[in-house]
């Protein structure tokens, strides 16, 4: 057998324990965050009952109801969010006019639609230079 084969099953050997354990390492830290929460729900629970808690335990147990009154407000605050309507405006009032905006809307609108030719009437689309009857130059 060759030695790269040799080394490629090593490495996925390798590779596979590896995963095992960190799997397991995975679950085992969930567990212990399962525990830390039970412990930490249980001191909230003595706090509660009016129990005389070590001064470190009382300054997390003050953390935590802090915590929690924030989340509530963050859940209030979601609820009147989730309770706003759609309301329709009234009418729009007009805008005051604005000389400079309507002389570039109107030179925008001329080139953008068709005219007729100052020598001949005939139509000339709005991109031509030129008249296609008479053949003249027409300046814009």
């Amino acid at each position: 057998m060759p030695k790269w084969l040799d080394r490629a099953g090593f490495e996925a050997d390798k590779m596979m324990r590896a995963n095992r354990v960190r799997t397991e390492a995975i679950r085992l830290q969930e567990e212990t965050n399962a525990r830390v929460l039970a412990l930490g729900e249980k001191v909230l629970e003595l706090d509660a009952g009016g129990t005389e808690l070590d001064p470190a335990l009382a300054a997390l147990v003050k953390e935590i109801k802090n915590l929690h009154a924030e989340v509530q407000r963050k859940e209030d605050e979601v609820q009147t969010i989730n309770a706003e309507a759609w309301t329709e405006e009234g009418p729009v009032q007009p805008k005051s006019r604005d000389p400079i905006a309507e002389r570039l809307q109107a030179y925008v609108e001329a080139k953008t639609s068709d005219f007729n030719c100052p020598a001949c009437g005939a139509v000339i689309r709005a991109n031509k230079t030129f008249c296609p009857k008479c053949g003249r130059k027409v300046l814009r």
